[in-house]
Order: structure tokens, then C-alpha cells, then sequence
């Protein structure tokens, strides 16, 4: 893999742009189409806005004002801020959910998936994690999570899913941006949490 088109992938699948993917799947899933077309664009664009939108014009604005020097944000004390605000708008989209009346299990994934982004702001202090891996780990984890709770069965995306992981993170060895131990960690605190509660639940 050239490092050209590991940089290529690193942005396609930049931590604050993974949600939208999710969302973009969650649109087509089978299990969504007895919601009425405005009820899911409803919820779509909230969840796209807050999660998507919001941490990814913040992150430009750091970028403009030279508070993140890096494209990537590679120096780990420059992401702490970037953190923080999305781990906001989890809450903020967590709670405007609670609210609403499309089931409580995406309420849920919202919430768990802000405590999993705490957990890596705090390791963030002390050690560079891969924000990269840990956003494929929570997503692969928020779909068996949503299939399982609707009964849906989709192995092809999960094989998907998990290839694409893999490439992610070969991307980021690639550039030198983190190390496996690093890659590792960050797939773990994006997955175990939800997959954990997955497997409590059957």
C-alpha cells in the first residue's frame, strides 16, 4: 500500500465522517422501512448534524485558527478539544432521542457510544490511541447491536464492515500514525463496550 493512497483512506474514513456511513446504512436497512419517510429523514438529519456536522465544522474551525496543526491530529494533546465537542453532541443527540419515539435501542448505541469516546479522551491523556480504529470498532459493534435488536440477519455487511476495518488500519500503520498496539486499543474501546451489553442481553 503506497502512502498516497493510505492518506486517501485515512480521510474517506476519518473518525468524525464514519457516523454518516452508519447513517447512510441505517437509511436502507430493512428493518427501517416501517418508519414513515419523514420520521427517518427526521431523525437522519439530527443524528447527521449532531454527529457528523457540528464535530466536523468544529474540527475545521480548530483547523483555521491553527489550534490543530495537523490534518490528522496527530499530536494526541490537539484532539482533546475535538473530543470534548463531540462527546457534547453524543449527549445533546442522546438525549433529544430519548424524547422521540423511534426506540429506545438508538437512544441506547448514542449513549454507549458517547461513553466509549470518553474513555478514549481520557486514555488520550496519558497514551495515543487510534480514534480511527475506534470509530470502525463502534460501528461493526452499533450494527450487530441494531440487526440484533430488529432481528435482521446481514453477515455481508458485517464481512464488509470488518474488511474495511482491516484496511483502515493497515492505512494508518502505513503512515506511521500509530502502532498496532495503538490500532488494537482503539478497535477494543470502540467495540467491546456494546458488543459486551450485546452479548448480556441474548
Amino acid at each position: 500500500m503506497s502512502d498516497k493512497f493510505a492518506n486517501i483512506v485515512s480521510w474517506v474514513f476519518q473518525p468524525l465522517v464514519v457516523p454518516f456511513y452508519g447513517l447512510v446504512a441505517l437509511w436502507f436497512a430493512p428493518f427501517f422501512y416501517d418508519y414513515a419517510p419523514q420520521t427517518k429523514l427526521s431523525l437522519l438529519a439530527l443524528l447527521a448534524f449532531a454527529l457528523v456536522l457540528i464535530p466536523l465544522l468544529c474540527y475545521l474551525l480548530m483547523r483555521k485558527i491553527d489550534f490543530i496543526k495537523t490534518p490528522q491530529a496527530d499530536n494526541r494533546l490537539e484532539r482533546t478539544g475535538i473530543y470534548a465537542i463531540t462527546v457534547f453532541c453524543y449527549l445533546v443527540a442522546g438525549f433529544i432521542l430519548m424524547y422521540t419515539h423511534v426506540g429506545h435501542v438508538y437512544t441506547f448505541v448514542v449513549f454507549v457510544m458517547a461513553a466509549c469516546l470518553m474513555v478514549l479522551s481520557v486514555i488520550n491523556f496519558f497514551w495515543k490511541i487510534s480514534a480511527h480504529a475506534m470509530g470502525m470498532g463502534a460501528m461493526l459493534s452499533a450494527m450487530l447491536m441494531l440487526m440484533w435488536y430488529n432481528q435482521t440477519d446481514r453477515p455481508f455487511i458485517y464481512i464488509v464492515w470488518i474488511l474495511l476495518t482491516g484496511l483502515v488500519c493497515a492505512a494508518r500503520l502505513q503512515v506511521r500514525a500509530h502502532t498496532p498496539a495503538q490500532l488494537v486499543a482503539g478497535f477494543s474501546v470502540g467495540f467491546v463496550p456494546l458488543f459486551t451489553l450485546l452479548l448480556l442481553m441474548n
